[in-house]
C-alpha cells in the first residue's frame, strides 16, 4: 500500500520531475525500474493526485524510452507488471461520480488517464511473461460485482482496451477465474439493460433490439 509509505512515493515523484526532460536521468531511474512499478502498483484512491500521476507519468516515461532494458528487468520481477496494469485499469476507469465502491483509484487528468491506457497496452503487447502478468491484472477489471468495468467505460480507449483483453481472455480462458466469469455476465447483462436501442420496425414497439454501435 503505497498511501502507508508517502516518503517512498514522494521520493518517486521527484524522481520523476528529474527524470522529465533529461534522458540522462532516466536512463539512470531505468536500473530501478521493477521498484518504481512496485510504487505505482501500490496506489490507491488514498494516494494524492499529484503523485499518482507523477508515478503514472515515470513508468510511462521509462517505457517509451529505456523499453529493452526497463522489460528485461521487470520480467523478472513480473509480479509487479501485474500489479501496475490493475492500477492502471482502475484509473482509466475513474469517474468524478465514483462512491466508495468504484474503482479503488483518484480521479486523475484526462491526459493522465490516457497515458494510463496507453502503457496498458503496450505492456500487454511486450509478449512473454510480461504480457501473461499485464493481462491477469487487467482481466478483473473488465466488469466489476455489478457488472460496470472497462467494457462499460465512458471514455472510449478504455473501453477498446477491454475489447482487446476480453478478446485474449477468451482465446486463453485459464485468464479467467470463476469470479471474473460472474462479473463478465453481469457486464453483458448491464449493457443489454443501458444500451441504446431501438423499436423492432414491424412489433409495434413489443420488440426492441440492441445497438452496441456506441460500446
Amino acid at each position: 500500500d503505497t498511501f502507508k509509505l508517502p516518503t517512498m512515493a514522494g521520493v518517486a515523484a521527484v524522481v520523476s520531475l528529474a527524470c522529465e526532460d533529461s534522458l540522462e536521468n532516466l536512463r539512470l531511474a531505468a536500473a530501478q525500474a521493477p521498484a518504481f512499478f512496485c510504487i505505482l502498483g501500490g496506489c490507491n484512491r488514498k494516494v494524492d493526485v499529484v503523485t499518482c500521476e507523477r508515478l503514472v507519468a515515470l513508468a510511462a516515461h521509462l517505457w517509451q524510452r529505456c523499453r529493452p532494458s526497463v522489460a528485461e528487468l521487470v520480467q523478472l520481477h513480473s509480479v509487479v507488471v501485474e500489479k501496475v496494469a490493475a492500477f492502471l485499469a482502475k484509473v482509466a476507469m475513474a469517474e468524478p461520480n465514483d462512491e466508495a465502491g468504484g474503482p479503488d483509484a483518484p480521479l486523475l487528468s484526462a491526459v493522465c488517464k490516457e497515458r494510463a491506457v496507453s502503457l496498458t497496452f503496450d505492456l500487454i503487447a511486450c509478449g512473454g511473461r510480461v504480457e501473461k502478468r499485464a493481462l491477469r491484472g487487467v482481466v478483473p477489471q473488465l466488469a466489476g460485482f455489478e457488472g460496470d468495468g472497462l467494457l462499460t467505460s465512458a471514455l472510449p480507449a478504455a473501453r477498446s482496451l477491454g475489447a482487446l483483453v476480453a478478446r485474449r481472455a477468451i482465446a486463453e480462458p485459464a485468464l479467467l477465474s470463476t469470479g471474473d466469469v460472474q462479473h463478465l455476465l453481469a457486464g453483458v447483462e448491464l449493457l443489454l439493460l443501458s444500451g441504446p436501442y431501438e423499436e423492432g420496425p414491424s412489433s409495434g414497439g413489443a420488440v426492441s433490439s440492441v445497438s452496441f454501435a456506441d460500446y
